[in-house]
């Protein structure tokens, strides 16, 4: 469909008046000092320019936002931030061209909703932690288990690796494909293209086999160029499925080879272990730092 293509065209219209506005605003500011009073002549069309990129990109994003699934509130809320912005820096033209006193107070919060609104659409993009995540997590993603036998397979391993690396795409706030992977139900449901796990058969599994395609594949999951699962990770889901994609099931009562015993006792010593499976601690290394462990080496062979 057309509009799903100009659609796609929303991230590059968005930071064209994100900067031009935000250079409008300096330029306004800088030209209250005597030295730079000549940049005065560049305020009016820098905030001309912008504001006719602001509306494309009200436009583009509306045409986005129905042409795949994203949380409502979430949208509602950044599309009536864009629109906001789009109309202020319009009022924000029209009073520096009319000279009104107030022009600058318009531009200061000009400049505030253009750093909310963008705030907002990161977090749409990327999830609504993506700012402070890494800050709350400055060590290891992966999860301390005290006692590894007793821990749920899905809540204690996979759902966190499905956290760390998934639901930026299919979470809460964007459903890409209309597939949401933060909950059982919609796990089962699958997304517009069909199921995308079936029990017991991982090599039948769509979120396996997306994962196993080289990143220089349109259909490889997670995107190139966001985090990538470690074949490691890839090997826990891929057992996960193998042992019948259970959400409730403990750890004790799956079967495991050598290979995964060995992953699954990693989640011990998560405080030695960084974020490829190499143990960092002075003791003896649990899983490779180079090489994967030999489940994940089959599973990428495949």
């Amino acid at each position: 469909m057309m509009s799903v293509f100009i659609g796609r065209f929303h991230p590059v219209f968005v930071h064209l008046p994100i900067g031009i506005l935000l250079f409008a605003a300096l330029l306004f500011f800088a030209s209250k000092k005597k030295k730079f009073e000549a940049v005065s002549t560049a305020v009016a069309p820098a905030l001309a320019v912008g504001s006719f990129f602001s509306i494309l990109s009200c436009i583009t994003g509306y045409l986005l936002s129905i042409s795949d699934a994203y949380n409502e509130s979430i949208v509602f809320k950044h599309q009536w931030l864009g629109i906001a912005t789009a109309i202020t820096s319009i009022v924000c033209y029209i009073a520096y061209q009319k000279k009104f006193k107030y022009a600058g107070a318009l531009i200061v919060v000009l400049t505030a909703l253009i750093i909310i609104t963008g705030h907002n659409g990161g977090n749409l993009t990327h999830g609504e932690d993506y700012l402070t995540a890494p800050l709350l997590n400055t060590k290891s993603d992966k999860k301390v288990i005290a006692n590894i036998n007793e821990a749920i397979v899905y809540k204690d391993v996979i759902e966190p690796i499905l956290a760390a690396k998934c639901y930026s795409c299919h979470g809460d706030s964007k459903q890409k494909g209309k597939l949401r992977l933060d909950l059982p139900n919609y796990i089962i449901e699958g997304g517009e293209e069909g199921k995308v796990l079936t029990p017991y058969q991982p090599g039948s599994s769509e979120l396996i086999n997306r994962l196993l395609l080289p990143t220089s594949n349109e259909e490889h999951m997670p995107p190139k160029e966001k985090p990538q699962l470690t074949k490691d990770e890839v090997a826990l889901l891929h057992w996960w499925i193998e042992s019948g994609a259970n959400f409730t099931a403990a750890v004790k009562n799956t079967k495991q080879t050598a290979a995964i015993k060995g992953l699954l006792a990693s989640f011990s010593n998560s405080a030695g272990v960084n974020g490829d499976g190499a143990n960092t601690s002075s003791g003896a290394s649990i899983l490779p730092t180079k090489n994967a462990s030999p489940i994940a080496a089959v599973l990428l062979t495949q």
